[in-house]
C-alpha cells in the first residue's frame, strides 16, 4: 500500500486509480472524498475506467463529487476511447431522460455503437427502440442478438416476435423456446405468460401442472396475475390436489399486496420461510 500510496502522488495514473478503488470502498465519507479526486486525477491522465468511473458517481452521490453535465462529459471521453460500457451509459442518459430531456437519435447512436461492441443490454434496448418506431424486422434482429447472450428481457421480447409473427415467420415453437429460456432466467413477465400458455392449449398441449409451475415462479416475485392464478389452481385443483389451506395462504398473500396495511406478522406464521 505504500508504493502504491507514492506512485499515486508521483501522478502515476494506474496507482491513482487503484488506490482510489480501494479508498471508495471504505464508504466513509473522507476516503471517498480522497477517491473522488484520485478517480479524477487518474481520468485527467486518460484513465480510461477512471474517467468511466468518475462519470458514474452523479448516480451514487448526484451532484456531491460531479454534476450532471459533466458526467456525462466523463462518459463521452470514455466512449470515444471505446469503453462499451461508457457508450452504453450515454444510450441510457438519452433515451431515458436521466439528467436532461430524452434525444432518441442521440441514445439510438450511442447504443448502436455499444450494441455493435456485443453489449447485450444495448441490443435489447436498441432492439426496443426499434420496436417503438415498428421496425420490428430490426427490432427482432437486435433481440435476438442479445438473447443468444441470455438476456432474458431479451428472451421474451423475441419470443413475442415469434409468437405474432412481428419482424419475423410466425412460429409458436420458437417463441415458446424463447419464452421458456425468459422464464428459467427469472423474468417475471415470461413465467406469467408461460402459465397462460399452458393452461390455454391453444399454442401448446395443454397442461395445468406446468401451468402452475410457472404461476408459481412468477407468484414468488410477487406478479399479482399469478398469485391470483395460483389461489384459484389450490382451489379448484388445476394442475394439483385441491387445497383450499394452501389456496387462503395465496389469498392472504394477495391481500397484503393490494393492501400493505394488511398485519404482515400474521400472514408470516402462516408461512413456511
Amino acid at each position: 500500500m505504500k508504493k502504491l500510496k507514492k506512485a499515486a502522488k508521483l501522478g502515476d495514473a494506474t496507482a491513482q486509480f487503484e488506490l482510489a478503488e480501494h479508498l471508495w470502498f471504505k464508504t466513509d465519507s473522507k476516503s471517498n472524498q480522497i477517491a473522488a479526486g484520485l478517480y479524477r486525477a487518474a481520468a485527467e491522465q486518460g484513465h480510461l475506467e477512471a474517467q468511466y468511473t468518475l462519470a458514474n458517481l452523479f448516480h451514487v452521490y448526484p451532484r456531491e463529487y460531479i454534476g450532471e453535465e459533466e458526467s456525462i462529459e466523463w462518459f463521452k471521453k470514455a466512449a470515444a476511447h471505446g469503453h462499451v460500457n461508457a457508450m452504453f451509459e450515454l444510450g441510457c442518459c438519452y433515451s431515458h431522460g436521466m439528467y436532461m430531456e430524452p434525444v432518441m437519435e442521440e441514445a439510438e447512436k450511442w447504443f448502436q455503437m455499444a450494441a455493435e461492441h456485443g453489449h447485450a443490454r444495448a441490443q435489447f434496448e436498441l432492439g426496443r427502440y426499434y420496436a417503438q418506431q415498428a421496425k420490428h424486422e430490426k427490432a427482432a434482429d437486435w433481440y435476438k442478438k442479445a438473447a443468444d447472450q441470455n438476456d432474458a428481457d431479451a428472451q421474451f421480447e423475441l419470443s413475442l416476435c415469434h409468437l405474432k409473427g412481428q419482424g419475423v415467420t410466425l412460429n409458436n415453437e420458437e417463441g415458446v423456446k424463447w419464452m421458456q429460456k425468459a422464464g428459467a432466467l427469472g423474468n417475471i413477465s415470461a413465467q406469467f405468460a408461460l402459465g397462460l400458455i399452458f393452461s390455454d392449449g391453444t399454442v401448446v398441449k395443454k397442461d395445468n401442472r406446468r401451468a402452475l409451475n410457472w404461476w408459481l415462479k412468477a407468484a414468488k416475485q410477487q406478479h399479482i396475475g399469478a398469485i391470483e392464478k395460483v389461489e384459484h389452481a389450490y382451489n379448484n385443483g388445476l394442475g394439483t390436489k385441491n387445497n383450499p389451506a394452501e389456496a387462503q395462504k395465496w389469498r392472504e398473500r394477495l391481500l397484503f399486496l393490494q393492501n400493505p396495511k394488511t398485519n404482515l406478522l400474521d400472514i408470516l406464521k402462516k408461512w413456511d420461510f
